[in-house]
């Protein structure tokens, strides 16, 4: 075997050529956010070597960081970034109760709780209104793009509905 194993994507294409919608960042220390922006320190082969933009949303978890990924969607022609943070763990309870847990598909879930007589179902209705909605959307759109063979595989809008 002449490849070594590795990761997905993590390394360059057998060309030497890096994929250009995915940079992984492998240490804390090539990226920092802080405020409104993100600066990261890119690859060798990239001409820009330091790169700082803005961004949108909110932080959700503080803590020292870890690994991340700038990666490209090309439906909704935005780059990402993905990264790690590492939050201490509360104590651990000790456990009084036993539960058990049934997946399904009408009924998402039944979990049973023991000390309580009636288990609790979460139904899955609605998701399989939504499932069949968007199968519905998605089926339409291939039809009107089946008119245009070549369109088929560069329509965004098909690209955004298999997204959601």
């Amino acid at each position: 075997m002449d490849a070594k194993p590795g990761l997905p994507r993590y390394c360059k294409r057998g060309d030497g050529t890096r994929p250009t919608d995915f940079i992984p960042i492998k240490c804390d220390r090539s990226y920092r956010v802080n405020g409104r922006t993100v600066e990261v320190t890119l690859p060798k082969d990239v001409s820009v070597r330091r790169l700082v933009m803005g961004y949108r949303g909110t932080q959700r978890y503080c803590g020292p960081g870890c690994r991340a990924e700038i990666w490209y969607d090309a439906g909704r022609d935005r780059w990402y970034l993905t990264y790690a943070v590492e939050v201490p763990l509360p104590p651990p309870r000790p456990w009084t109760r036993r539960a058990g847990i049934d997946l399904g598909v009408r009924i998402l879930a039944s979990v049973s709780i023991e000390g309580i007589a009636q288990a609790v179902h979460f139904h899955g209705r609605e998701l399989l209104k939504d499932f069949r909605y968007w199968q519905r959307q998605i089926a339409r759109h291939r039809q009107e793009l089946s008119q245009r063979p070549k369109a088929l595989c560069t329509s965004k809008r098909l690209r955004r509905l298999y997204a959601t």
